[in-house]
């Protein structure tokens, strides 16, 4: 069950929760989605055994685990934003179990959240994100990285970026969705539609950057 919590880095988000962003069906892959606010929204889709552990337990582990995270950084014991009187830094969104799999659905106020809960057991070693103006601001050199455009037919130094735009810093192996549109990347991305691109990068950050 651990890994099932701690394993939401490997997330598909589910049609329901990308209803708001263009997507027509729902994705068969594994993806984490970076809202334009900072906040983030996963889903996971692990193989459920009752021989195992109970759908019951499970819940309640999963319960347990957000409610230990969300007192400890929000000063609220609940897993549900309904139960909750300040906004929470995570909520289960929901936990349903179909065609034998747990379907578990979260939403993050933060990247760093998302770290924080996910730790060194996800498949991502780091995240973050933010404006373009808001990178160079936090002091990030955005000159060093060279950026392709989404067709891959033109490059760009990351100093020429629209200050307007949003970047994505990533290290580790997942599939990242945007709020929006992916304008450019860094070589080692692969931009699999408009919103979607495959990232896996080890000792090095990842950059999408969308609008």
């Amino acid at each position: 069950m651990k890994r099932f919590v701690k394993g939401i880095a490997c997330a598909v988000l589910t049609a329901a929760l990308l209803a708001g962003c263009g997507h027509k069906s729902e994705p068969d892959t594994t993806a984490v989605y970076i809202r334009k606010d900072g906040s983030v929204a996963s889903a996971v889709y692990e193989p459920f055994d009752t021989k195992v552990y109970s759908k019951d337990e499970l819940k309640e582990f999963v319960e347990d685990a957000v409610i230990a995270y969300n007192q400890k950084n929000a000063g609220e014991a609940a897993a549900y934003g309904k139960d909750a009187d300040e906004p929470l830094s995570l909520v289960i969104s929901s936990l349903d179990f179909s065609d034998g799999n747990a379907v578990l659905k979260m939403e993050y106020a933060s990247c760093d959240d998302y770290m924080q809960f996910n730790k060194s057991e996800g498949s991502l070693l780091q995240m973050a994100s933010g404006t373009v103006a808001g990178a160079k601001e936090a002091g990030i050199d955005l000159s060093s990285f060279e950026f392709l455009n989404s067709d891959g037919t033109d490059s760009i130094s990351g100093g020429d970026l629209d200050d307007g735009y949003y970047v994505v810093f990533v290290e580790g192996t997942s599939t990242i969705m945007v709020e929006g549109s992916i304008r450019y990347a860094t070589a080692d991305v692969t931009i699999e539609d408009k919103d979607t691109a495959q990232v896996s990068s080890d000792g090095t950050l990842s950059c999408i950057v969308f609008k």
